[in-house]
């Protein structure tokens, strides 16, 4: 099940839209829960709370705060969800896609793009969590995306899982859970440190640098290959 979250201070608005997603998730037949807010205040309290979001429409002109506010802020504290703009205003187009936003809908043409930008991200989001590092245990059993995973590394008996919302400690050797992870996303810097590809930055003649600023050494040993890896990867991509 996916999370949906629709914020507009317009109640008539609101309504319409949540109106319309909910009928298209029967049409593309997706299980989501579905939430509404007419505040952007209460929606970001929220989230700074810790409830998490697949997936935000979201208007950018609200009192107090604006849409494109809320978004800056939801990028650094849950940079996995996705935000898809409602607006009246075409100027603010090239600022969201500034943002990394993952749609952007003129409030003319809410009727032909709504259906379309959700079913792309209703696509995107079920590809992203079908990509994810299974933890089982005795008493824990949980997905950990890897596009939420920075780096993982290894203290004592344990393998940690740096993510964006925290560190995950796994009673697991980091050899063993590097076999366990996609060997086209992760590789090691040095021996006690296996960084994902998605969350580089930068790459010096020592130092890895990731998308949450943190520097990591990387050892001579390594080096070669994490940029053979880093090159291919990027190359991919553009």
């Amino acid at each position: 099940m996916i999370k949906i979250a629709i914020c507009d201070d317009e109640e008539k608005t609101l309504l319409e839209n949540e109106t319309s997603i909910k009928k298209y998730l029967q049409e593309i037949h997706q299980i989501a829960e579905v939430v509404t807010y007419q505040s952007g205040e209460f929606l970001l309290y929220e989230i700074k709370e810790g409830l998490f979001f697949d997936l935000i429409f979201m208007d950018i002109e609200m009192p107090r705060i604006s849409g494109m506010e809320i978004a800056k802020i939801i990028k650094t504290v849950s940079p996995e969800t996705l935000v898809v703009f409602i607006t009246s205003h075409s100027e603010f187009a090239i600022e969201s896609y500034e943002l990394s936003v993952f749609r952007y809908i003129p409030k003319n043409k809410i009727k032909d793009k709504l259906h379309t930008a959700l079913q792309d991200a209703v696509s995107h989001i079920n590809m992203q969590k079908d990509k994810s590092y299974l933890l089982v245990t005795p008493t824990r059993y949980e997905k950990i995306p890897y596009d939420s995973i920075l780096y993982v590394r290894k203290e004592s008996k344990n393998t940690v899982f740096v993510t964006w919302r925290g560190e995950i400690y796994v009673r697991k050797p980091l050899h063993q859970v590097y076999k366990e992870l996609d060997d086209k996303l992760f590789v090691y810097i040095d021996r006690g440190y296996v960084v994902n590809l998605m969350q580089i930055i930068t790459l010096t003649e020592n130092e890895v640098v990731m998308k949450n600023g943190i520097e990591l050494h990387a050892s001579k040993k390594r080096l070669r290959d994490l940029r053979l890896m880093l090159t291919d990867f990027w190359g991919k991509r553009i």
